[in-house]
């Protein structure tokens, strides 16, 4: 597993390297928009990568998805920060839902709602 999260580290930190020498420009010329959205999209799937290959729904990593809300709500204002929280708790339910560790459904609903709160 620790080979792995390397190895996605290292893609992630080539991609961030890669998106700035690209967003730069871009982001002069008034592309800004699509330009975080296309970043904000694959952030989502090296963040999703990365809970994966950390344990799924027992991973530490779930809270990144918080952090990912908030930048969204940052760049896009409420209705980016509805749309991302919505797409995080679909994530999260979705690592829940294929997972073998047993769900305390009074905690899963204040971690997932913690996504939902995020975006306020």
């Amino acid at each position: 597993m620790r080979d792995e999260i390397i190895v996605v580290h290292s893609v992630f930190v080539g991609y961030s390297l890669l998106a700035d020498l690209i967003g730069w420009p871009l982001a002069r010329v008034g592309h800004k928009r699509q330009f975080y959205l296309g970043l904000s999209a694959a952030d989502l799937v090296f963040v999703v990568s990365l809970i994966d290959l950390t344990g799924g729904s027992s991973s530490p990593f779930l809270r990144a998805l918080y952090v990912w809300v908030a930048v969204l709500a940052f760049y896009f204002g409420l209705r980016g920060g509805i749309v991302a929280s919505t797409v995080a708790l679909l994530v999260y339910t979705a690592f829940h839902l294929v997972s073998d560790v047993p769900v305390d459904v009074w905690l899963t609903a204040v971690q997932a709602g913690g996504s939902s709160r995020t975006a306020r």
